[in-house]
């Protein structure tokens, strides 16, 4: 009996083998013949079955092996097992007969290796799209048209917001354009934000608002509520100057545009923001156009040709067979940029003996209309090498079409849906890894590098163009389907209740791939799927994990970022097939407490992504039992057995980022070695982490991170809360291939590109990392028993030990870190000297003088305070940061000769009296001084700033007498710098002509301010002038500051002007003011703003006023009205109820106030979402009881920053 199963079994495997290369040979043919589809569908069903029954059978093996011993003979001795399996075997052999002799009839052949044949294109699909803001593609041809456009979104604009369309067909290049002028770096300086978004099809304001907010946040934004994403919005872009790029839009409803445009306009705090609008139509552009559009023309051949070549043979030399065919490839590119990428991908991927049989049947035969990027798109596909790299382009289709996929994510999805086959001791990963890699040279994917937190790398993500996702979906046809009416093997759904289930139930068992968004599970529903591979439940709402996902014996990729998912159901410990399971969080916002015990048993599992940043964190016991783990991002050491080093020793396959953590609870060198990584070469990043305040006590950490020494590609080290009084030798001689006096070697980290070494407060010296060749970043925190950064820190002889006195001669290199970037030196009170390498020459003269830090760009000297020497050979600096620094010349060195220095900033430096006394002719961009206190002179900045901050510096009694000259300066603000009485601007002067942010805050010796400050001030958008107690004369005239946006005047109880022309001010948006000396002064302002442009209204009162100001009522305009300080107003008045505009209420520090307006008052302010009541203790009990019916309609209510339930 066993022996007739097995020989099915055997017969089986065969016929899923064969299925997989007839299927190859079918998808080419099918294309001619009806038939050969109708067949082939049929065909894939059957392969479906097949490898399903081999699954079950392979998982019942597993699931023995894990309950006792067996053997294979002895498995099959399972009678009830055999019996089942059995029929399954036979039935599907069956069907493979039958259909077997279908494939004679057609003629079909086995195609193993896969490989291209001229086919004619399929019918062409429709058009969609979706972008992101990063160039990708080679750019040539478009530098005129990104002159021009950058010029225009610099030029100076009297409105809040305009916008300028770029319009031109598909394939022309309007994304990379405007990829182009967003990365620019003049548009960098000009706008404090930038936002891209793709629109797409789907023009919906609050999704584009939602979209916003992410951009800004870099967070998900969950509500679905317009004014909550709204406000948010306004908050982050509260006095910025933005750009947005609102790119590939379709829809031509003006009044969708005219709601979008006008709430953006009613929520911008600055002037001269932009809009750039990418769009095939021209109806599109002419409706949101502020500025006239921007046509977008095709390339000329010559163009085409060099995108071509550069993408087919990255500038090498051009066969001469191409050069006879120029002429007829580049008419097929039509000027169109995407055309020249696809035929150059093309040619890439394939021998030079292919070009021309694939140019003259295929390329040249193309028919010349408007679909010749769809048909090149097409014959690309066609001559992808194999049917495995066509299926795994296909399957993009299943994605959203606006999708940025993690390129790992990819590659696993990939793998679970068996689309990669090994061959000899391959890894499936670098199977897919070369897949991607061949889509990607071919144009049919591209990549973005984005940073990811968790892995503190720039991560590789995939995207496709709208023509290539239109293709992959017309390729996947009615596989993959975003709804439920359908035959689907892959389906995506964003709701699943009993009404989905139902309709879902006959399909249920040909789905292997299922992508639930933003979802409610509950009960059994799972169960039904029961054939999945790939189960994406990201952003699903329920807080459990139903147990029945244990049933899911197939699942290979389960994916629940994001979700409130607490706990995994031990069930899942079932998945013995599991290849990936990803729970990606937001850090502050974990959800999941605890790993299921049995994880050990997903002895398949391959990458578990989940990073838990609590050291308390309990890893599942017998994690060593995972031998196929390839990513683990991080391990806490426990105390019991099946949680030590041991376990991460056994893992052979560990790759990527990995943190290890608790190792105050490892013994010694020997319980470190156990981890083994030393032979784990594919491990990029490491971080090694004790228990702050090692409790255990009598383990040795110098010898524990002695054992740890890693594989020397790696690129990444972090070190954290180290308690050994040095570093062990790997460690200290990183940079230096040496000898060990017991023989042992220690290999230099050549791959090393961040190393951060953080509270390692015992250490007193550095490693010696000066000939690191790859080191970009270097942090050095809480070394509180380091006092000389000495020269043996440059890998150089120090004059203290002859320990290194032969490492400059045997390397002879002449740069001494040379590729370091960014440095930081923090927290570290006794450090006393930082010695440079200016007198360690290699021989006489100045022959052999080192070179060091030639690239380093930031540098960061924070909580230093005994520092007194530094280095002074800094020739790329550009930007310096000091903090808490005793003395002057370490500052005065470093600046010596960091000739290109644009940014400044000094806090907490007792000895700065004169900023040219740390200068050496710098012309700076940016200055900021904080906590200076016998600060008196700020002469002698250059003539480019474009930013000056001052605070807190007590002695300063007047700014640079050339102030008014400084016509680059866009923000001014001084704040709590009591002895300024003055701003010195000579009469008859007006420069400062570019600024746009002018603040005086918590100056109290400031009595007034010169007209000539704000005398045609066009670009000045934020003017905040707060708690300046004795300042009696401000004359401004609004009409001389058109662009002003905001405007704070307040805590000024001596100020005896207002500002004049407030109702013929068209701009202004906030306005925050009061306390006056004169009710009048009040009235007049108030009765101004009823007929201004102001939205935003704070009034402050003194703690005796005991009523608002009536004008209050008038203000029906007002969406945001703040209350601040009446502190003897017990109850506000009905007539609040007028204003009929307000959305948001703020009631701040009204000690008396008992009543709001009454139930009908209240019941009038129809828009009123949101109410805030801090510092009010009457009122705030009485909204607990007596008062809470008037407030119950309003959907946010927050009582001292806590929501009112």
């Amino acid at each position: 009996m066993a022996f007739g199963l097995k020989e099915d079994l055997k017969n089986l495997r065969e016929s899923a083998a064969m299925i997989r290369a007839v299927i190859a040979d079918a998808e080419e043919k099918q294309g001619h013949d009806q038939a050969v589809k109708l067949w082939l569908k049929r065909l894939e069903g059957v392969a479906f079955d097949a490898d399903n029954v081999l699954d079950e059978l392979n998982y019942e093996f597993i699931r023995k092996q894990l309950q006792e011993k067996v053997c294979f003979f002895s498995f099959f001795c399972d009678t009830a097992l055999h019996w089942r399996m059995a029929s399954k075997v036979k039935n599907v052999n069956q069907k493979l007969k039958i259909i077997n002799q279908e494939a004679i009839d057609f003629g079909l052949r086995s195609q193993l290796m896969g490989g291209g044949a001229n086919i004619a294109p399929l019918p062409l699909p429709a058009i969609s799209r979706e972008t992101d803001s990063i160039i990708r593609q080679i750019v040539v041809g478009r530098s005129n048209d990104a002159s021009n456009l950058v010029e225009t979104l610099l030029s100076s604009s009297a409105k809040v917001v305009s916008v300028i369309p770029i319009s031109g067909m598909g394939g022309l290049g309007k994304t990379t354009l405007a990829q182009l002028a967003y990365n620019d770096p003049g548009i960098d300086g000009h706008f404090d934000t930038k936002i891209w978004i793709c629109v797409s099809e789907k023009f919906e304001v609050t999704r584009l608002f939602k979209l916003v907010l992410e951009s800004l946040t870099k967070r998900k934004v969950k509500t679905e509520s317009r004014d909550v994403i709204v406000q948010d919005v306004r908050k982050e872009l509260k006095w910025k100057r933005y750009l947005i790029v609102l790119d590939d839009m379709w829809d031509e409803r003006s009044q969708l545009w005219d709601d979008f445009f006008q709430c953006l306009v009613g929520i911008t705090n600055t002037q001269g923001n932009w809009i750039l609008v990418t769009t095939r139509k021209l109806n599109v552009a002419s409706i949101v156009a502020t500025h006239p559009t921007y046509r977008l023309e095709i390339l000329s051949d010559d163009d085409c040709w060099s995108i071509l070549i550069e993408k087919a043979f990255g500038g090498g030399e051009v066969p001469k067979e191409l050069e006879e065919v120029r002429t007829g490839i580049t008419k097929r590119c039509q000027g169109l940029p995407l055309a020249a990428n696809v035929i150059g991908g093309l040619l890439r991927i394939k021998r030079k003996e292919e070009w021309l049989p694939i140019i003259e049947s295929g390329l040249l035969h193309l028919s010349e209309n408007e679909n010749t990027v769809m048909q090149l798109l097409k014959l690309s596909f066609d001559h992808l090498p194999t049917a495995s790299i066509k299926k795994c382009f296909a399957y993009c289709s299943i994605l959203d079409k606006d999708f940025l996929v993690n390129k790992q994510h990819l590659i696993q999805l990939w793998m679970a849906e068996g689309f990669l086959q090994a061959s000899h001791n391959e890894l499936l990963e670098d199977i897919g890894n070369n897949h991607y890699h061949i889509l990607l040279e071919s144009s049919l994917l591209q990549e973005v590098r984005m940073y990811d937190p968790y892995l503190d790398v720039n991560a590789r993500y995939a995207k496709m163009h709208d023509f290539v996702y239109d293709l992959a979906r017309s390729l996947s046809g009615s596989d993959s389907i975003r709804g439920e009416n359908c035959q689907s093997r892959y389906l995506v759904l964003h709701s699943f209740g009993e009404e989905t289930q139902m309709k879902l139930n006959d399909i249920s068992t040909s789905v292997s791939s299922l992508i639930l968004l933003e979802s409610h599970i509950s009960g059994d529903i799972l169960s039904n799927f029961r054939y999945l591979h790939v189960l994406k439940l990201s952003w699903v709402t329920s807080e459990v994990l139903p147990s029945s996902i244990g049933k899911l014996i197939h699942l290979r990729f389960l994916d629940l970022s994001y979700s409130r998912i607490e706990a995994l159901p031990e069930s899942i410990c079932k998945l013995y097939n599991l290849q990936t399971l990803t729970f990606d969080e937001y850090p502050d916002k974990r959800t999941l407490k605890q790993l299921p015990k049995g994880m050990r048993k997903l002895v398949n599992l391959r990458h578990l992504r989940f990073f838990a940043s609590d050291g308390q964190f309990q890893m599942p016991k017998g994690m060593r039992q995972l031998t196929c783990l390839q990513t683990l991002q991080f391990f806490n050491v426990g105390k019991d057995n099946g949680r030590t080093l041991e376990e991460l020793g056994c893992l052979k396959n560990l790759r990527g980022r990995l943190q290890i953590r608790n190792l105050e609870l490892v013994n010694g060198k020997e319980g470190a070695l156990q981890a083994d990584l030393l032979q784990k070469p594919k491990m990029r990043h490491l971080g090694f982490e004790w228990c702050s305040v090692n409790a255990e006590g009598g383990y040795d950490d110098e010898h524990v991170l002695e054992g740890l020494q890693p594989h020397p590609n790696l690129q990444s080290l972090h070190i954290n809360n180290y308690n050994g009084g040095k570093f062990p030798r790997w460690l200290m001689n990183m940079a230096i291939y040496m000898k060990t006096t017991d023989g042992s070697s220690i290999t230099r980290l050549d791959k090393l590109v961040k190393l951060r070494l953080i509270n390692c407060k015992l250490c007193t010296e550095v490693p010696a990392l000066g000939q690191l060749p790859s080191l970009q970043v270097l942090e050095l925190n809480g070394l509180e028993n380091l006092r000389c950064i000495g020269t043996s820190f440059y890998c150089i002889a120090d004059d203290s030990s002859g320990s290194s006195s032969n490492r400059s001669s045997s390397q002879g290199s002449s740069k001494l870190f040379p590729a370091l970037k960014t440095l930081e030196l923090a927290n570290m009170p006794n450090l006393v000297q930082w010695r440079g390498a200016e007198a360690t020459s290699r021989g006489g003269g100045d022959e052999g003088l080192e070179v060091f830090f030639p690239s380093l760009e930031d540098l960061m000297i924070m909580m230093c305070p005994k520092l007194t020497t530094a280095p002074g050979n800094f020739p790329s600096l550009k930007r310096l940061k000091i903090e808490r620094m005793d003395q002057l010349l370490p500052v005065k060195q470093i600046c010596s000769n960091a000739t290109i220095l644009t940014d400044l900033w000094i806090k907490g430096m007792p000895e700065l009296t004169c900023i040219q006394d740390v200068l050496n002719k710098q012309d700076l961009a940016w200055l900021r001084l904080e906590e200076c206190p016998y600060l008196n002179d700020i002469h002698g900045c250059g003539t480019s700033l474009r930013e000056l901050r001052i605070m807190n510096c007590e002695n300063l009694r007047e700014l640079p007498e050339n102030l008014h000259q400084l016509q680059a300066l866009q923000t001014l603000c001084i704040m709590q710098c009591p002895n300024i009485k003055s701003i010195a601007i000579p009469s008859g002067e007006h420069g400062l002509t570019s600024l746009q942010e002018l603040r005086f805050v918590d100056c109290s010796g400031l009595n007034s301010l010169p007209a000539e400050m704000l005398h045609s001030r066009t670009s000045l958008c934020t003017l905040v002038v707060r708690r300046c107690p004795n300042l009696v004369s401000f004359p401004i005239d609004l009409q001389q500051t058109p662009s002003l946006v905001v405007l704070v005047l307040s805590g000024c109880p001596k100020l005896t002007t207002i500002p004049e022309g407030l109702g013929r001010f068209s701009c202004l948006r906030v306005l925050f003011i009061g306390p006056f000396p004169d009710s009048s002064q009040e009235f007049e302002l108030l009765s101004a703003v009823a007929s201004s442009s102001v939205r935003t209204l704070a009034i402050v009162g003194w703690p005796h006023s005991n009523s608002l100001p009536e004008e209050l009522q008038y203000l029906t305009n007002i969406t945001k009205l703040s209350i601040l300080n009446f502190g003897s107003v017990e109850a506000l008045p009905d007539w609040l109820g007028n204003l009929g505009s307000l959305e948001r209420l703020h009631l701040i520090d009204c000690e008396k106030l008992q009543h709001l307006p009454s139930m009908a008052a209240m019941r009038r302010l129809t828009k009123l979402s949101f109410l805030s009541i801090s510092g009010c203790p009457l009122l705030q009990e009485l909204c607990s009881n007596s008062e809470r019916f008037k407030i119950s309609h309003i959907p946010t209510i927050l009582i001292d920053d806590e929501e009112l339930m």
